[in-house]
């Protein structure tokens, strides 16, 4: 057996669970960025999306949680352990988790983002989702960005990363991240690696544990129907994208921002991109209906230089009112 071998197998075992067919670049649905009118206005001038820190999303127990309970449960389970099969492959197993883990919480986690968006039905659901608009489209008066994720051309190596959200209990959550560390145990056991080998199990855990952490969610936040765009500072090696690293002050404080330039860019495959090629329409707030608002708004567009993008202004239908 060669190192390469175990280190597929340690892969393969962990990204098991992964359908492809439901993740980019398999699938590519049309997805809505809900958000206000003043958030548009710095989209659209800017060419522009900002990203936020998952510790600052709205589920308490999104990233920190995830990462905090595998590595607990990595340390605590007994096959693992036993699958090593002698003390020094398990100091080593540990050692090389616990550096791999510190690594990632204390410095790479810091440079992770991510843009959330609703997957959008544009056959069935034109209007877009009324709890989407409540909590995110300024209650009715803001607006969906709808991209359409066909004309996104991504590099190989590219440090983002798009997928939807998989929905959760804790302890569906809990039990998720149990069996994975048994199934690598018995990938350690039956490959049998030498010592030098043995910390590539840490290491594709690890891999597989922030992703995990990163699109997995609670249960009952479903109805969102979540995809994100997430940025993954650890995986841009060259730095690509490290000069639209910024933040954002709030009254709470200082927030990290990535504002992410859509245009051509080195780190893009695509030498043509904009921001029109990108979106596919602008949904107003059922709150907006009025012919001034979607006037005021096209000119917004017309302002901005997107033309395109100002006849694919259209208003949601939902009889709602704020």
């Amino acid at each position: 057996m060669t190192m390469t071998d175990f280190s597929d197998a340690c892969r393969t075992e962990l990204w098991r669970d992964f359908d492809e067919s439901t993740a980019y670049p398999k699938l590519r649905p049309l997805l809505a960025h809900y958000t206000t009118l003043p958030v548009l206005e710095k989209i659209v001038m800017n060419n522009e999306m900002w990203f936020s820190h998952p510790l600052l999303m709205n589920d308490s127990e999104e990233m920190r949680w995830g990462l905090e309970q595998g590595q607990r449960l990595f340390l605590s389970n007994e096959n693992i352990m036993a699958a090593c099969g002698s003390d020094a492959r398990r100091a080593k197993l540990i050692e090389d988790f616990n550096s791999r883990y510190i690594q990632y919480t204390h410095m790479e986690a810091a440079s992770t983002y991510v843009a959330c968006f609703c997957r959008h039905d544009d056959a069935n659901e034109r209007d877009g989702i009324l709890s989407m608009w409540r909590g995110y489209g300024g209650n009715g008066s803001g607006v969906a960005l709808i991209f359409d994720t066909q004309y996104i051309n991504a590099r190989e190596d590219t440090p983002f990363v798009l997928a939807p959200i998989v929905y959760l209990s804790q302890a569906e959550r809990t039990a998720h991240i149990t069996a994975q560390v048994n199934s690598l145990a018995e990938i350690i056991r039956a490959h049998n690696p030498p010592d030098d080998q043995v910390y590539l199990a840490s290491g594709w855990f690890m891999e597989r544990l922030k992703l995990f952490s990163l699109f997995t969610k609670h249960n009952g936040f479903s109805e969102e129907r979540e995809w994100r765009l997430a940025y993954m500072g650890d995986r841009d090696k060259d730095g690509l994208f490290h000069d639209m690293i910024g933040y954002f002050i709030t009254d709470r404080g200082a927030q990290p921002k990535l504002k992410l330039k859509i245009g051509p860019h080195p780190g893009f495959k695509d030498p043509e991109l904009t921001l029109e090629k990108l979106a596919h329409s602008v949904l107003l707030g059922p709150s907006l209906a009025g012919r001034l608002n979607q006037l005021a708004i096209e000119r917004m567009l017309m302002l901005a230089n997107k033309p395109k993008l100002r006849m694919a202004v259209r208003v949601s239908g939902i009889p709602y009112r704020a």
